[in-house]
């Protein structure tokens, strides 16, 4: 995958309004454009409230050279 790609998603997904929060599935469903096989590390069923708790999960999935987004207000356990 190109690097342009992946921060073009990163763009498009920090923009969301993360206070209801999102899903694996929903969020598959919202961007069809994103392959698949990068939603394999992100647990199915559990809601992310936030860009950052979302993109840790996500990242690993990006490997080698993928820069992990530190920081931020993450509620894990919701």
């Amino acid at each position: 995958m190109f690097p342009h790609e992946m921060e073009r998603w990163r763009t498009e997904l920090q923009s969301l309004n993360w206070s209801q929060g999102f899903s694996k599935e929903e969020l598959m469903q919202r961007f069809p454009n994103i392959p698949r096989t990068y939603f394999q590390s992100v647990p199915s069923g559990r809601k992310f409230y936030s860009f950052n708790e979302f993109w840790t999960e996500f990242m690993p999935a990006a490997g080698p050279g993928g820069a992990r987004e530190t920081g931020g207000a993450g509620t894990a356990g919701r």
